[in-house]
């Protein structure tokens, strides 16, 4: 009998440590909201340039693929804000030629056109590191490389010789990303390879804020919002869920048993 309770507590303690990647990864709620930027296209471009989704799409006359998609933002109640791309965060994607690098993200707390705090980021260097700054009425804001993607900006924070740093880190870097991730309505997030950072931003001890994040070109541009006062408990994946459940079932069983410039 003793035995037996053995092998199935085994069994349960495996199923819950091995079983899904989404329990070493909690990443809490998904904030996603629409970037509001669609247009028009036909086919496979039509696909992609016509949804407000996230998931699977750029914005309009740009190259399509899961190469050039950024996904989601992630928050959870650590104040640990994550991104999930198929663009890959660490390095370039070459596109016509040219090779573009992930942006900045960009927090806006007053719900207006301004952005209050960037994390400036080091996506490419081993130390993977960050620092947040400050924006003022005269931060140097860089723009997108294409004009046509301009609704993409900002796309990156230059900071000057007298820009100081509120808090600084090291970001968590997934790559690439394995699990089963979903947005708050349950749509299973998709596609091929995908990344994924988590940045610390309790310093800000921020009430609700709207964060942004480009790409160097431009092609994707990804929000997602906190409301003010909000509830940031995670909302359980479906995977996360199964497995809770053939857990309890087996505990059960045991007892049986036994370049711009700021606006002002």
């Amino acid at each position: 009998m003793k035995k037996t309770m053995g092998i199935v507590l085994i069994y349960c303690i495996g199923l819950f440590l091995f079983s899904s990647d989404s329990l070493a990864t909690d990443f809490g709620t998904d904030i996603t909201i629409p970037d509001g930027i669609t247009g028009t296209g036909t086919g496979d471009y039509g696909d992609w340039w016509n949804t407000e989704n996230e998931d699977q799409e750029v914005e309009p006359g740009n190259q399509i693929g899961q190469q050039w998609d950024l996904e989601a933002f992630f928050f959870n109640n650590d104040d640990i804000l994550t991104v999930i791309a198929g663009f890959y965060l660490f390095g370039t994607v070459t596109g016509n030629g040219i090779p573009f690098a992930a942006g900045d993200i960009f927090i806006n707390t007053n719900n207006d056109s301004n952005y209050e705090y960037v994390l400036d980021i080091d996506w490419d260097n081993n130390a993977n590191s960050y620092k947040i700054y400050d924006l003022t009425a005269g931060s140097n804001l860089d723009g997108v490389y294409y004009y046509q993607n301009n609704a993409s900006n900002p796309y990156r924070f230059i900071p000057s010789d007298s820009d100081s740093p509120l808090d600084d880190g090291i970001f968590s870097k997934y790559s690439p990303l394995s699990g089963t991730f979903y947005y708050s309505n349950n749509t299973e997030i998709t596609g091929g390879d995908r990344y994924a950072a988590s940045f610390d931003i309790s310093s800000l001890n921020l009430n609700g804020f709207t964060a942004h994040l480009t790409v160097e070109c431009g092609n994707d541009t990804l929000r997602g919002q906190v409301q003010g006062g909000g509830d940031n408990n995670p909302v359980p994946e479906p995977a996360t869920m199964l497995l809770l459940g053939a857990g309890l079932l087996c505990l059960g069983g045991i007892g049986r048993k036994s370049l711009l410039t700021k606006n002002s």
